[in-house]
């Protein structure tokens, strides 16, 4: 299929490279701690693992070292409900 016409506005553009705040914050902030979670939960998290991993190569940061985690939240051995119940606090 052609596209013959295409909208995109003139001040549309795109990062320069990939250290961009969707990575560089979204990844440490975001992804690792909902990665870590699911390792303390038991639920897969491939998906997001992946992710993770790619930045890391991308950028050359090691996003599982430099992130935030269930042990740098003080939260290794709580369960889902205890976790539940700081939340919610």
């Amino acid at each position: 299929m052609i596209v013959n016409h295409t909208m995109i506005p003139a001040s549309a553009s795109s990062p320069k490279n990939l250290k961009t705040r969707y990575l560089t914050e979204d990844i440490p902030f975001g992804l690792v701690p909902l990665a870590s979670l699911g390792d303390l939960l038991g639920v897969s998290t491939t998906h997001v693992k992946t992710i993770i991993d790619l930045a890391l190569l991308v950028n050359q940061t090691d996003y599982w070292k430099e992130s935030l985690t269930i042990e740098k939240l003080d939260l290794k051995g709580f369960t889902a409900e205890q976790i539940k119940h700081l939340v919610n606090e």
